[in-house]
């Protein structure tokens, strides 16, 4: 009973010390792993509807009997989500979420943003559209896609495209694919209901999960011209998204800033 007593000690304070610091480093452990999960989730999700993209570029004819039917060509937007409703079937963002859709600008006259009528059907779900909430989409948020908001889905702050013109990084919103499965960057000239068309050798889908972005909270996605599509692989310094300048200087995914 002696023995049994002496064992009922309380801990010491350097024991309370090493068990709060042994699990705090487990927390910090398991919170990386599930940060790492979702953003590799994420870009799974995207990298798969970026190959149904260029499949559908491919495989559908979007010529609507103007020459300028790359107007047309089915695109990927990420933008803001409209979360916030106005008026009856109007919303505006209030830039908390962030999220892409899937379409082809072809329905009248083209506007840049998509009309419910032109994004096109999930690939494993056709009772879905790839496509968020946009101000401009009149629809029940029950026929999108989850996995189209990509806070809500993945707990993605922040999506981005890069490419390279000239050796110099510069930053876009929209990624278009001709008939052949070619990508190309994209900007809207409202003044000319055009679209502003750049190849590039290299493109790239940055998603992130916090507004600070570090090899920790982002993870990249790379195509190139021709339209090879893959999640480079992770190093102790992170994802290589490219090479440039002479020496080949390699370029990390959460080193990609507007130049």
């Amino acid at each position: 009973m002696k023995k049994l007593r002496a064992n009922k000690r309380g801990f010491t304070l350097i024991e309370l010390i090493l068990v709060l610091v042994v699990s705090m480093i487990l927390s910090s452990i398991a919170i990386s792993k599930i940060n790492s999960n979702s953003l590799m989730l994420a870009a799974r999700s995207v990298l798969n509807d970026l190959y149904y993209l260029q499949y559908l570029a491919i495989n559908y004819d979007v010529y609507n009997g103007f020459s300028n039917y790359d107007n047309s060509y089915f695109q990927i937007y990420f933008h803001c989500v409209a979360n916030i409703k106005t008026s009856y079937n109007k919303y505006k963002c209030d830039h908390k979420e962030i999220g892409y859709s899937i379409f082809s600008d072809k329905i009248g006259t083209n506007t840049s943003n998509p009309d419910a009528d032109e994004l096109v059907q999930d690939l494993f779900d056709n009772s879905k559209l790839i496509g968020a909430r946009f101000a401009g989409i009149s629809i029940d948020d029950k026929a999108l896609s989850n996995k189209a908001n990509l806070t809500k889905a993945f707990n993605i702050k922040n999506a981005e495209i890069f490419y390279k013109v000239n050796n110099k990084t510069r930053k876009a919103n929209r990624l278009m694919v001709n008939e052949l499965g070619e990508f190309y960057v994209s900007s809207y000239v409202s003044k000319l209901n055009k679209y502003n068309l750049i190849k590039s050798s290299d493109y790239v889908v940055r998603l992130s999960n916090s507004n600070i972005i570090s090899k920790d909270t982002s993870i990249c996605i790379s195509l190139n011209n021709v339209g090879f599509i893959n999640i480079p692989k992770m190093s102790e310094k992170g994802q290589i998204v490219w090479y440039s300048g002479i020496k080949k200087t390699p370029k990390y995914c959460h080193e990609l800033n507007n130049q």
